[in-house]
């Protein structure tokens, strides 16, 4: 109905070049509901709500995740003494930025924090947090990387091994932004990549393997997007998907052998996939036309897809 944001499963396939078969539709959420990265064995997605588990407004944004095995869903977060005393929303209520681990044990998310400095003002500091799905009910998430007034962090990715959080960090002063492996355990940038921050434009990605990063990037001024690889061994770069159209990363396929992404080179949005061999792309080719723009929620272990349609 209208208002309404349900979440699309679109079966992609783990066999490079195969077409996308039809949607299945496996949740229908609140207009409210601000939805992140599908877990990678496709059980778990998280989301921001101004409603609780049984719909009753709540003082500001709060973080849920919805099991799609049992359809339970959960509170993960509380903004009590996170906001201090105002009703000011924070900068990022409006998107849930945050990872699963990729055995769907640990999720690293975005944290907005009030701390009020008296007559000049008030100021916001995202935390990267992380939480284990598994923990006591009074156990509080662990900071990994606090953040300040001119530093925010937005997490998208783990290595397999759950050592590295694939992260992009902002810097105010400089209007820079890094793109970096950050340390689950010390919260320690590896840097891979600086670059002006408005070249950066949209999550990253991880092969099945953790060996590239994807990441989606703006060559010059150009308003379209492109695709850039790199190595995270030795932070080789190259340009895997280029104009013409803007360019939207989707994902990996699960076996790690190419790129999803939706481009407009033939007019419309249409889903494509690229082979990626060794770290070198090859020639893409067109999945599903008229897939659209907006809306990709993770690519599972299983070749999911999952989407989502405002209507």
């Amino acid at each position: 109905g209208a208002g309404e944001v349900p979440g699309r499963q679109r079966p992609s396939t783990p066999a490079l070049g195969r077409a996308p078969s039809s949607d299945h539709l496996i949740w229908e959420v609140r207009s409210d509901a601000s939805l992140g990265r599908v877990s990678f064995d496709g059980r778990y997605i998280p989301f921001l709500s101004n409603n609780d588990e049984r719909g009753q407004l709540l003082d500001g944004r709060e973080l849920f995740v919805r099991d799609g095995q049992s359809g339970a869903i959960r509170r993960l977060t509380t903004s009590a003494g996170d906001r201090g005393a105002t009703n000011e929303a924070a900068p990022g209520d409006d998107w849930c930025v945050c990872a699963f681990s990729r055995d769907a044990r640990q999720l690293a998310y975005v944290w907005w924090t009030y701390a009020p400095r008296g007559q000049r003002g008030s100021s916001w500091r995202a935390e990267l947090r992380i939480l284990r799905l598994d923990r006591p009910a009074l156990e509080p998430p662990r900071v990994a990387f606090p953040g300040d007034e001119n530093t925010w962090i937005e997490p998208s990715d783990w290595t397999p091994d759950g050592r590295w959080i694939a992260a992009q960090i902002f810097d105010r002063p400089t209007a820079t932004a890094r793109i970096a492996l950050v340390s689950s355990e010390t919260g320690i940038p590896r840097v891979l990549k600086t670059l002006p921050a408005d070249r950066l434009n949209g999550s990253l990605a991880l092969s099945s393997d953790g060996r590239y990063l994807a990441a989606m990037v703006r060559e010059d001024d150009s308003i379209d997007s492109d695709i850039l690889l790199l190595d995270t061994r030795d932070g080789r770069e190259v340009l895997a998907v280029a104009r013409p159209g803007d360019d939207m990363l989707v994902g990996w396929a699960p076996s790690g052998d190419g790129l999803l992404f939706t481009s407009r080179r033939s007019g419309s949005a249409d889903l494509w996939i690229i082979p990626i061999v060794n770290g070198r792309p090859g020639t893409a080719r067109m999945l599903k036309p008229g897939f659209g723009h907006s809306g990709q929620v993770g690519v599972t272990a299983a070749g999911m897809l999952f989407h989502q349609v405002r209507f």
